[in-house]
């Protein structure tokens, strides 16, 4: 029996996973996630999952909230629904989810007012860079896909210009040097520890997560 396949864009999300072997890890962004998942199809998975971190769009979630998504926007607006069904299994093993509309992007959202804009374009709660690709790879192949993403900056929460060049593609967070630079930018500490800890809740819940969703995350038999 084939099983569903779990994409991570970042090395920290893939290692919340423990040691699932149904786990690809992508690197960042929609043209590695399509790649990843077009793999993942080709050598039989069932059903995709995008599994990671977001940003919210809107006050009513919060750093730590997981989005059990019903609906995906593309960046070029078609919605996708996620499987009904799996979605209904996998909320059965796992408290405290949020629904709702989430939102891809094929580059960063990283300031308060672009999340405002995008939240009021869209009408999603949260939004990433991979799961839109995901689904449409999923939904080109006919099968059924699910986006489970913790969020990990809040609406209000802006992300640095320069932390981008410390996050490489292929998923590597380089956080020694992200620390360095934000000791000599010591104006902007402050909103750097507060993201730092944000991002902690984020993949705590997302660590939480994978411990009682097991290998299959849910798939329906």
């Amino acid at each position: 029996m084939s099983h569903p396949i779990i994409l991570t864009a970042m090395k920290s999300e893939f290692a919340c996973l423990g040691g699932n072997d149904n786990v690809l890890l992508s690197g960042i962004g929609p043209e590695r996630a399509t790649a990843a998942a077009e793999r993942a199809i080709a050598d039989g998975a069932c059903g995709l999952v995008s599994f990671g971190v977001a940003g919210g769009l809107v006050d009513t979630v919060k750093a730590g909230d997981v989005v059990l998504a019903d609906v995906i926007v593309t960046s070029d607006g078609r919605r996708l629904a996620t499987d009904a069904r799996w979605r209904a299994s996998f909320a059965e093993v796992a408290n405290g989810l949020l629904g709702g509309v989430m939102v891809g992007s094929d580059f960063g959202i990283s300031t308060p007012e672009a999340k405002q804009q995008l939240a009021e374009q869209s009408g999603a709660v949260a939004v990433d860079m991979e799961s839109h690709a995901i689904a449409l790879a999923a939904d080109k192949a006919g099968l059924p896909f699910l986006v489970i993403r913790a969020v990990a900056d809040g609406p209000s929460r802006s992300l640095p210009k320069w932390m981008s060049k410390h996050i490489d593609r292929d998923g590597t967070v380089r956080e020694g040097a992200i620390a360095l630079e934000a000791l000599m930018r010591f104006w902007e500490l402050p909103g750097m520890v507060g993201l730092a800890m944000d991002s902690h809740r984020a993949h705590r819940a997302l660590r939480d997560l994978a411990f009682v969703a097991g290998p299959g995350f849910g798939f329906p038999d």
